[in-house]
């Protein structure tokens, strides 16, 4: 079968018209609408101009088709897209900054905000970031904007629990971190103030 006389069995037609239904991918979409329109008599060139393609994406289309008539071959490849920008070394960078007060790090400022975060960690981005795109990522990594700073998801967490008066569950946090305390040393030397 060359490509020119491209012929589709009704079962073939059938399925290409359900993928037209069913699939929510455009690009799924104009190929099986270029195969069934090739496949009706319509001219290559006329069905590459309708769908805004050349007439040799559509012969590719037909092609592929072609050697194996099944439905994967109407779907984009695997491509491996654009590499991330903020990749776990600059992660690594922010949780450190994080620890600190940036006035540590000669600015004026005492709380960090994405803006100064993000002109701290500059130097490691390859090309400019936008504060949206950082703050997505501080939260990607477990931070979140809290009483003007940030502060890790957790700790945001266990101060709305114990600001929702739940005292059961502020129970059970007062436990943990006694217990922690007490296993780090820390809880002995404390007593001795409080008791």
């Amino acid at each position: 079968m060359t490509i020119r006389t491209f012929i589709l069995s009704e079962e073939q037609s059938a399925g290409l018209r359900r993928q037209l239904k069913q699939s929510q991918s455009s690009s799924v979409y104009r190929r099986a609408t270029a195969l069934l329109a090739v496949n009706q008599g319509t001219a290559v060139s006329n069905v590459a101009s309708l769908l805004g393609v050349t007439r040799q994406t559509v012969y590719n289309w037909m092609a592929a088709y072609s050697g194996n008539k099944t439905d994967k071959n109407l779907h984009d490849a695997p491509r491996s897209g654009r590499p991330r920008l903020l990749t776990e070394a600059i992660d690594a960078r922010i949780v450190h900054a994080l620890a600190f007060s940036p006035e540590n790090f000669g600015y004026r400022s005492n709380r960090w905000s994405a803006a100064t975060l993000r002109s701290h960690v500059g130097s490691l981005l390859p090309c400019e970031v936008s504060d949206e795109t950082f703050r997505r990522r501080l939260r990607h990594i477990g931070y979140t904007w809290k009483d003007g700073h940030y502060v890790r998801q957790a700790e945001a967490n266990m101060t709305a629990e114990f600001q929702s008066g739940n005292n059961e569950r502020q129970e059970s946090v007062l436990t943990r971190q006694s217990k922690r305390m007490h296993e780090n040393g820390a809880h002995g030397a404390a007593s001795k103030y409080f008791c």
